[in-house]
């Protein structure tokens, strides 16, 4: 249990400080939506855990989602432009 409050508490905070030091809130909170992915995909490797369904529907709405918050907004024209 030590183990788990030193290195999936105490470091990913440190880890998370960092990231924020030198990227942007936005990518930086994005890396928490990766955590089921990650976990997923370790659990297939390690433990043979099956590719369901299900699975496979939830990473790719993870990665779906992390793509929509991190990909540059859009740019409307403004109503002056159109008008001009």
């Amino acid at each position: 249990m030590t183990y788990l409050a030193i290195f999936g508490g105490a470091v990913a905070f440190y880890l998370w400080v960092f990231a924020l030091q030198r990227a942007s809130p936005t990518r930086v909170a994005s890396t928490i939506a990766v955590h089921p992915v990650s976990a997923s995909v370790f659990a297939v490797i390690v433990i043979g855990e099956p590719v369901g369904v299900s699975l496979a529907v939830g990473v790719i709405a993870v990665l779906v989602g992390i793509w929509i918050a991190t990909r540059a907004p859009r740019t409307v024209p403004s109503a002056e432009r159109i008008s001009a």
